[in-house]
């Protein structure tokens, strides 16, 4: 025989510490056990059946003889039809669970209810014995209750080993295997019965011990409920485990009736002990079909689950296609409008350039005999040409943010810094400061330019002395800010200034476009950072932008408090020499 290395898991969803079985239906089971004792000693009620006597004349005095015998036939198929019901249920379990506990018990069940099937057709003179009927009934119950007992350990064992053991044999393997082994073994007993030309002595009518042999089964079932089921119950806890230790309470009484108490065929203690099989058997029954009704409902649940997340999954499927569909719908449309930039931006200049070769030419040919207000009209033509053609640059730029996907370098701001304010317009009376040298980190050098070129710009229109540039290390992010002294901006216009051309003073008056901002804002947010302003009235505005370490580049801190590692070759501002052009900390001259 195959011994199992594997088993599924236990059958019934319960944890360690549960009850699945009712206390009550435990209750219950030890007063039916205890009923015929009591019903005897306390009431005085005889269950047994006491045969006619005298000729059998009529077949009413044929059936008053038989009076036991049907008893008796009628309580042993009592109780192999519940052993066959529970066989039938413990393959519909074993389908919806696969757990092989039930399966296996059952096994042990249905095959002691075959030998007492032979029990009882040898009783009733269906099947032949070589021995005599008297001393054949008493000692086959003792043979088959030995069986059951036996057969009964052997599973339980068997299921307590495997779940100790590697995974390596199917579960079917396992089942096949014990199927087999207890048919063989019940072949072997039933032959036995029917074959053996003499028995020992199994029923003395005297003494504290009327049947010794069924001090055997009932010894075995003691082991039973205080060793072994208990050992599997604690692996492989369930509602039809713990029924079948509750069944060897109406077992051990059974044979308690028949061991101390049955000194004659159909008397009380004979026929308690048939009725007790019978709640012996029907006691697992009632406990499979609980854990049955419990499986079901858990695969229910597991199809509902299952059901749910395929439709969850269509959705996501469904929502991920539309998503796919907008997002190049968007690319489309992006390129579309990539490209009316460029074509509206060669169509604007054009018309920008004639009317400011015009002007020139007016300028040059009857500038000296235009009067002051013409000359205001001239000079006014030249700035607006200036303001459209740095307007359409500006949007050109706007437009281009976040489109080039270029792969980050590291780019040292310090010097960034430093080469934006070189090129810059800046009046003799504003000087650029730094907080500290400013860090060497990753990202778009063409964007980060256009986001320091342009708070450096705004910083320079508003400030009265001085443009300050700090930077600082955050959580996984660089935290920059451009400070500057001037009028700073009330909180009501804050949230406004960052919309594509906005403005807080007449066109007139400021020579901006109304893009600069807004731009920085989307650059930040292309990489994943973000962008705002703090400024009270009076106290000037500091305009602030993050930009992410990109994977741990330049220098910042865990959350120990020592240093991130630094990729060899990079640095950090703070290993370099600090290198600032001549201007910097010293007004400008224009």
């Amino acid at each position: 025989m195959t011994d199992a290395k594997s088993l599924p898991p236990p059958t019934s969803p319960n944890r360690p510490g549960e009850r699945p079985l009712p206390a009550a239906f435990l209750w219950c089971v030890v007063a039916l056990s205890a009923a015929p004792y009591l019903l005897q000693a306390v009431l005085g009620v005889d269950l047994g059946v006491t045969p006619g006597e005298g000729p059998l004349a009529s077949q009413p005095a044929l059936y008053e003889r038989l009076r036991g015998a049907f008893v008796h036939t009628i309580l042993e198929s009592a109780a192999i039809g519940v052993a066959g019901m529970t066989g039938l249920l413990a393959i519909a379990h074993y389908r919806v669970s696969g757990g092989v506990v039930a399966p296996i018990l059952v096994l042990a069940f249905f095959y002691a209810g075959v030998v007492d099937a032979t029990h009882t057709l040898v009783s009733d003179h269906l099947v032949q014995t070589r021995v005599v009927l008297s001393d054949f009934q008493p000692f086959s119950w003792a043979i088959g209750r030995l069986f059951n007992a036996c057969i009964l350990l052997i599973g339980v064992i068997a299921l307590v080993s495997a779940q100790r053991r590697v995974d390596q044999l199917r579960a079917t393997r396992f089942l096949v295997s014990w199927a087999v082994a207890f048919a063989v073994l019940t072949v072997l007993v039933i032959a036995f019965l029917l074959e053996t030309r003499e028995l020992p002595d199994s029923l003395r009518r005297t003494g504290i011990v009327v049947r010794p042999w069924d001090l055997l089964p009932l010894a075995i079932y003691a082991v039973i409920a205080l060793l072994a089921l208990p050992l599997l119950d604690r692996t492989r806890r369930s509602a039809f485990v713990q029924a079948v230790w509750a069944s060897m309470i109406p077992a051990m009484a059974a044979q308690a009736h028949m061991a101390f108490g049955s000194a004659l065929l159909f008397d009380h203690d004979f026929n308690a002990a048939h009725a007790l099989k019978v709640l012996a058997c029907a006691v697992p029954f009632a406990g499979l079909a609980l854990d049955y009704r419990t499986a079901r409902a858990a695969e229910r649940r597991a199809i509902e689950e299952r059901t749910e997340a395929e439709v969850e999954r269509a959705h996501s499927e469904r929502r991920l296609a539309e998503q796919r569909a907008l997002t190049v719908e968007l690319e489309r449309s992006n390129r579309d409008l990539e490209q009316f930039a460029y074509i509206a931006s060669h169509d604007l200049r054009a018309p920008l350039r004639a009317i400011s070769n015009l002007t020139t030419w007016l300028d040059e040919d009857f500038g000296g005999a235009l009067s002051e207000t013409g000359r205001e009209y001239i000079d006014l033509m030249y700035n607006r040409v200036r303001r459209l053609e740095a307007m359409i640059t500006s949007l050109l730029e706007f437009s281009r943010v976040g489109r080039d996907r270029v792969p980050p370098v590291a780019v040292d701001t310090g010097v960034l810094v430093a080469e934006l304010w070189e090129v810059l317009e800046i009046p003799g009376s504003i000087a650029l400061t730094t907080d500290g040298p400013l860090p060497v980190v990753r990202g778009n050098p063409v964007v980060l330019g256009q986001v320091f070129q342009n708070l450096l710009a705004n910083a320079i229109r508003f400030a009265r002395s001085q443009v300050r540039v700090a930077a600082r290390a955050a959580e996984g992010e660089w935290v920059f800010v451009v400070r500057d002294d001037g009028p700073g901006i009330d909180p009501e216009y804050q949230a406004r200034i960052w919309n594509l051309f906005a403005r807080l003073e007449a066109r007139d008056e400021d020579e901006g476009t109304g893009v600069g901002l807004a731009l920085v804002r989307r650059a930040a947010q292309g990489w994943g950072g973000e962008a705002w302003v703090e400024s009270t009235p009076g106290d000037g505005a500091a305009f602030y932008f993050t930009l992410p370490f990109d994977g741990g580049w330049g220098a910042r801190h865990d959350e120990t408090g020592g240093p991130w590692p630094v990729p060899p070759g990079l640095g950090s501002a703070a290993d370099r020499p600090e290198r600032r052009p001549s201007g910097v900390d010293r007004p400008r001259t224009p």
